[in-house]
């Protein structure tokens, strides 16, 4: 999904949109969990202006919401938070009305008041019929895990309780039960 970007809002050192989802472009193939040949530190992507589509039209959602504060930040927060302008085919039927989602990719420890801001933030939006994923982030060259909250917690959004916490904890527990998929690049 495209947006204008927050103004004056720098990635700086963060290359979790570089390291983190696999990338399928004739001009860069690029494994799940595995940084970019084209980032060194110190400049960040190497070949900017002449980075592949798929690149020039990724931004994180915390570049594109004034409402994700610096401390969301994928590099602060350990946690990637993307826009999807069309929710994956396979939750469709869930539903189907959504012209978009957020997806939330846990990636390594959540500091308390990070995981009660993204628990609060994520009843909101599945109080307003707005996809949420939650995701895994998995070992280099594997897909994460992710599950649709919205049919199991929806019930619970409002108000944002116990229910609730429970629910997205349990979902939190049932993806690290999940083993991820090792992805195969060509």
């Amino acid at each position: 999904m495209s947006l204008p970007l927050v103004p004056g809002r720098e990635c700086g050192p963060c290359n979790v949109c570089c390291t983190q989802p696999a990338i399928i472009d004739p001009e860069l193939k690029k494994a799940p969990g595995v940084l970019c040949s084209h980032w060194a530190a110190g400049t960040g992507c190497t070949i900017y202006e002449a980075r592949s589509k798929s690149c020039r039209g990724h931004f994180c959602a915390w570049r594109q919401l004034p409402q994700f504060d610096e401390s969301w930040r994928p590099d602060h927060s350990n946690i990637y938070v993307e826009m999807k302008s069309d929710p994956p085919e396979h939750y469709r039927h869930v539903l189907p009305d959504a012209d978009f989602g957020f997806k939330f990719t846990l990636l390594g420890d959540v500091a308390p008041e990070r995981m009660s801001q993204l628990i609060v933030t994520s009843a909101a939006l599945i109080q307003n019929d707005v996809p949420v994923i939650l995701a895994l982030a998995a070992p280099p060259g594997h897909l994460g895990c992710h599950i649709l909250l919205n049919p199991a917690l929806k019930p619970h959004a409002e108000p944002c309780g116990k229910a609730f916490t429970d629910g997205f904890t349990k979902a939190i527990m049932a993806l690290f039960q999940m083993p991820p998929e090792k992805m195969e690049m060509d």
